[in-house]
This record gives structure tokens, sequence and C-alpha cells, in this order.
């Protein structure tokens, strides 16, 4: 149900900048992958990403007076083997890539290297799952990541699971790079004026979590909850050095502590139409709240609504979705404080073989708001595009 959210080397959403930000933004993404299977049953699979977009961000009301031009591109490349066991399976992965941006006209980039090796184990009625991942990027010392997790039958209908997990996450090239952009917020009447920097010195977020879930079957109805919570070391936001006539915004470090809880419920009928209901909320809390908390907002509320019917007479697969989410009053990524508000966005994706188009509608209700990503957007707007798997 959620095509119109795809993953890769950055997020796909629109720059936004006070009341302004890019309507037109161009997202490409290619991946190519070959896979051999081995007659005892390994496979040895290659693939390469590439994607890249373009975009920048004016006016949309003439208060502001602020333009930056972004060009992000993205490639990644990776060799892996699967092993079966008896009972076991075993996977190696070695890969590495590059990131580039361009702001401004000015270049920055890194490029990384990694190398992981997991297991998946029977074990009296379930699974166990275990990862072992190492990254190294600019030259700098090796990054050990892991994740442990486990799901076992309690009985015929009920199944539970656990996990937890140690990642990190480098930087955005973006965010490192030292460069001045100077903005202004307000009229003539009342303007602030915005500086904002690159930082250098920025350390990678570090994020220890834990889950716990059940799951509820009952013929073809699936509920499932969990609990997810942990904490984020080195939290990177964007700090305010000063505050007067002037604004002077770099991105910086700090630490948060989360927890999530999360409600589906999946209905699969005997024909060919499939049903999908979520919620979820989420609360975060910081060793430091101010008039500038290192995350915000500090609570949030959400919800998916969503259909998937095939037309086997057009063999046309047809998906609804909706999403709703409710916030405090939050500071936007531009340090506005911005309405509590009830956000409602949808959409719908039409497949036909290996072509998916979608189509996702933003804001339907129009309040000035915070998307959970920390970026304000302003006004409606729209999304869409398509994939298209091919020599597949």
């Amino acid at each position: 149900l959620d095509a119109y959210r795809r993953e890769g080397g950055f997020p796909i959403k629109p720059d936004s900048a006070g009341y302004g930000f890019d309507r037109l933004r161009r997202d490409y993404r290619l991946i190519v992958s070959i896979t051999r299977h081995n007659v005892n049953g390994g496979q040895l699979a290659g693939k390469f990403e590439y994607q890249k977009s373009k975009s920048s961000y004016t006016n949309t009301n003439g208060l502001t007076s602020f333009y930056r031009k972004v060009i992000p591109r993205y490639y990644r490349g990776e060799v892996s083997y699967l092993l079966p066991k008896p009972g076991k399976l075993y996977e190696f992965t070695l890969g590495g890539g590059k990131e580039n941006y361009t702001i401004n006209g000015l270049e920055g980039g890194r490029d990384y290297l990694f190398v992981s090796a997991s297991t998946l184990r029977d074990i009296p009625d379930g699974k166990l799952y275990v990862l072992g991942r190492w990254r190294v990027a600019d030259h700098k010392p090796v990054v050990g990541e892991g994740a442990i997790g486990l799901v076992k039958a309690l009985s015929p209908a009920w199944k539970g699971q656990a996990s937890v997990g140690y990642l990190c996450r480098w930087p955005d090239v973006a965010d490192r790079i030292a460069v001045e952009r100077v903005g202004s917020l307000g009229g003539a009447a009342a303007e602030t004026r915005v500086h904002e920097y690159g930082n250098p010195g920025l350390a990678m977020e570090k994020r220890l979590a834990g889950n716990v879930g059940v799951e509820y079957r009952a013929g073809r109805t699936i509920i499932s909850a969990a609990i997810t919570g942990g904490t984020i070391d080195d939290l990177i936001y964007y700090n305010p050095a000063y505050t007067a006539d002037e604004t002077v915004v770099s991105p910086a470090n700090d630490r948060v502590h989360f927890g999530d809880v999360s409600v589906s419920v999946l209905v699969d009928t005997a024909g060919p139409f499939f049903g999908h209901v979520s919620a979820a909320a989420r609360k975060v809390d910081s060793d430091r709240w101010g008039s500038h908390p290192p995350y915000s907002p500090r609570w949030q509320v959400y919800g998916q609504l969503g259909v998937r019917q095939y037309l086997a007479k057009y063999k046309v697969r047809v998906r609804l979705f909706s999403d709703l989410s409710y916030t405090e009053r939050p500071l936007s990524y531009r340090l506005q404080e911005l309405n509590t508000a009830a956000l409602v966005s949808g959409g719908f994706n039409l497949s036909l073989k290996d072509l998916t188009f979608y189509f996702m509608f933003h804001n339907i209700f129009n309040p000035y708001h915070l998307q959970p990503e920390g970026y304000g957007y302003y006004g409606r707007y729209y999304s869409w595009g398509f994939n298209w798997k091919f020599l597949d």
C-alpha cells in the first residue's frame, strides 16, 4: 500500500523554507539486478542502484526571499550469496556506494563500503534471526551494527515476536557541507534574517531500539500489536545558535528517547479484496526541552486505511490508501511554531503486470503543518510517478 514511499539513498519530499517549497521536484531511480540459482539451492546475486533528484525552492507568497538549488545523486552496488542448510539459512553481502550533493553549485559527497552476514535458524515453534554489519565511509573508523530477532508460535492462533538492534546513521552530506545559505522570513515591516551553515563536525546518529509484539490470526483476519522503544544518541537536528534580528542555525547533535505503540488489522477475503487498517502513537522525550528542542513534536498519532482490489477482467490491481495524523504544536525546520493539526492525505496505485502508477494527494485540508520527518510543508500538493520492472 506504500508504493509512493520508496526506499533509496535519500527521501522523496519537497524542500521547504518559510512559506515556500518546490512543487515540481523530479526524482529518478534505476535498479538493475541479476540472480543465479545454484543446484544446491544457493543464490548468487548482483545489484546496482542509481537515484537522482532535482529540486529548488523559492517563495510562494512573496514574503520569503530564500533560494537553494539541490541536486543529490546516489550510487550503490552489492554482491550477495544465499547459502541454505538444513534448518538454517545464511546470507553474506559485500557492497559499496557513493553519495554526492550539489548545493548552489558546491560539490560534496562521500564513498562507503559495507559487509554483512546474517543467519535465519529454525527453533522449536519459531525462527531466530541474527544480523551483523560493518561499514566504513570517508576512511573513518569501521562502524559495527547488529540485530537479533525471535518469532515464536504461542498457540495455533497466537504468535509472539521480539527483537533488539543497534544501528547508525551518517549525517547527510548536505548537513555537513559548510556553505552559508541566507534567507529572510516576514514582510518589510517584520523581517528576520536567517543564516544556515553546514557542520563538518557532525557525529553519526546511534540508535539502540527494542520491539515486542503479538499477532492473532482468525481465519483470514490478522490482528497485530507491538511496542517499540529506544534511545538515539547524537540525534541530528537544527540548533539555533543565535536569535535576535538574525537567526543562525546549524546542524548539531543531541540525545532523545522514544516509544511507539501500534495496532494493525488486515482482512483478506476469499475473493480479490484485501483491506488494511492501522494506528500508531509516538512519544519522544529528551534530557533537554526548551524553546528549541532537539526533536519536535514530542507526540504524534498516526492512522492508515487501505484497500486493494483485483479486476480480473482487465488484469489490473487497484490500491486505495489514506494517511491520517495528529500532532502537538511543534517547531518547524525553520524554527517557526506551527499549528496543532489533523492531517489527511490520500492516493491510489494502479498495477498492470510489471508497471505501477501511483498518485498521492498530500495535506487535503491545507493546514500549515510538520511532517514526521521534521519538515514544514505549506499548502496542498501532490506527487506522482511510476515503477516499472523489466527483464524480471
